[in-house]
């Protein structure tokens, strides 16, 4: 079942920062004899301030407000200067006015004063309006015609349009409007909405069938072409669209329709700024996951900043695939102007999902061991090489050669001593801040120890464990600089009395994540 209704329009203006405002006006009653439209509010307005919020937009609802309250939110809106302003009537209309609210609410809503205030008291660049409601043509010949009324004190002159609509050095300016019909406008007591509003919704929340071109952005001639063909086919009644831009390079995206992806692998942490087109995603990206983000195709640019430090690299996104971000950074300033002129910032879609692969990488370390026996004490330099699985298990080989003091003998002894073993780790890791991780954890090592001296030559096995501390800031994208240490129990037989002794490490080096 579906009852006749009046208006509903739309109007955008975007430039490089886009500050996006919206005007949504509906009125379930209209003048005497006109049907109470039982879904303006829940099927028409709420659902699309939802949309629109999504996309950037501040929006203003007016539900069931007088047309004293419409002309007052004109004007505290004029104060503003907007990029893209989106205006919205759903409810009751006739041949001069719309019909907002009783007839007796106050003076009518008229066209020639929305029109005056659409296009020449708001400071947009870009004017959208949509207007579901009967006698949209009405409206409609009125903007081509190219004509506004501008209402002074005294007078009343009419200027042309384009005159009005002439943009300075620099700007674009353009009106853009769109009724859903010549005479009829449709509500849908099935749906629990207006007919042409349902479909424009499914256009303005990305449905891929309204990208006719398929290149990532809708925009508000593919929102009337997709909705306008759809309500048409339902209702017999044949939607209008009225385009005036001037100075327009591309056609400006409204919404994007996400028809491509990026792959984040789990080693991946910061702060992405992905920017396609006039639309920005930036999301804090946490190290231990993958991520699968949701992007228009295109090219485009991605920032990733990690504490005061930032990269950039270039990148391409091909329709109906998906890439994988590449370890291809270069250094750059971080600079939020880039990202402030590009756009539009919008919330992004992303899913976490489980690696694909482990996570590896190798640290090399140098510093000083020492240990301390029954019968001598040992120093040596070491150096550590080593490859981590995701910052928990770590498998190395340590090399260290010094000398030994026997501190029983009478007048002491020095040994040249060379020790290769084979260390196993394991510990738990947090990263905090992109930039700094900290781990502590357990080891355990084995192998040979080798002493060299004028009596002769002898070998032993050695073994060891205990705790370990590490602590690694970043240096780049995939170079970290690590400082470790550990402490534990050493066994020596090579030794007199019970062998055991206490061993200590202290190192710094570098880890590179793969």
């Amino acid at each position: 079942m579906v009852w006749c209704l009046c208006g509903w329009m739309f109007c955008t203006h975007a430039e490089a920062a886009d500050k996006r405002i919206a005007l949504l006006v509906g009125h379930q009653q209209g003048w005497k004899g006109e049907e109470h439209l039982r879904h303006t509010v829940t099927g028409d307005l709420t659902p699309l301030k939802k949309a629109l919020v999504s996309v950037g937009f501040r929006v203003y609802m007016l539900a069931n407000r007088s047309p004293e309250t419409v002309r007052k939110t004109f004007r505290q809106l004029s104060t503003q200067k907007i990029d893209t302003f989106l205006f919205y009537y759903s409810g009751h209309a006739g041949p001069k006015a719309f019909h907002i609210g009783p007839r007796r609410a106050g003076q009518p809503f008229t066209y020639q004063e929305f029109q005056r205030l659409f296009v020449q008291t708001i400071r947009a660049s870009r004017r959208i309006a949509v207007i579901d409601a009967c006698f949209g043509s009405r409206l409609l010949r009125m903007f081509k015609k190219n004509r506004i009324i501008l209402k002074g004190p005294r007078r009343r002159v009419r200027r042309n349009l384009i005159k009005v609509l002439q943009p300075t050095i620099g700007k674009t300016r353009g009106v853009q409007l769109i009724v859903s019909s010549q005479i009829h406008a449709f509500e849908d007591q099935k749906r629990r909405s207006s007919i042409f509003t349902h479909y424009m919704l499914e256009g303005i929340r990305g449905k891929r069938a309204a990208d006719a071109d398929q290149d990532g952005s809708i925009t508000v001639a593919e929102i009337f072409r997709y909705a306008g063909k759809r309500f048409q086919q339902e209702t017999g009644e044949e939607p209008s669209f009225f385009d005036y831009t001037i100075k327009s390079v591309t056609p400006y995206g409204l919404v994007p329709a996400y028809n491509s992806s990026l792959y984040v692998n789990a080693r991946t942490t910061g702060t992405l700024s992905i920017s396609v087109g006039n639309f920005i995603w930036s999301q804090f990206k946490p190290k231990g996951r993958s991520y699968r983000l949701r992007v228009v195709s295109g090219r485009g640019k991605i920032r990733l900043k990690r504490g005061n430090r930032c990269y950039m690299q270039d990148i391409h996104f091909p329709k109906e695939r998906e890439i994988t971000l590449r370890n291809k950074w270069t250094t750059s300033p971080c600079d939020t102007r880039w990202l402030r002129k590009k756009g539009l910032f919008l919330q992004p879609r992303y899913e976490t999902l489980m690696d694909r692969a482990p996570q590896w990488s190798l640290s090399l370390l140098s510093g000083y061991t020492g240990w301390l026996s029954d019968t001598r004490e040992n120093h040596a330099a070491f150096v550590d090489l080593s490859a981590s699985w995701n910052h928990i298990l770590s498998l190395g080989v340590l090399f260290s050669r010094g000398g030994a003091h026997n501190i029983v003998a009478s007048e002491g002894s020095w040994f040249d001593i060379t020790q290769l073993h084979l260390r196993l780790g394991l510990q738990f890791s947090q990263e905090i801040g992109a930039v700094f991780r900290y781990g502590i954890g357990l080891y355990a090592m084995g192998g040979i120890f080798l002493q060299h001296a004028q009596a002769g030559d002898a070998s032993s096995p050695s073994l060891g464990g205990g705790l370990q501390v590490s602590a690694s800031f970043r240096l780049h994208t995939s170079l970290r600089l690590l400082i470790l240490g550990r402490g534990g129990i050493h066994w020596l037989p090579l030794t007199q009395g019970s062998g055991l002794s206490f061993q200590g490490h202290a190192g710094i080096g570098i880890a590179w994540d793969l």
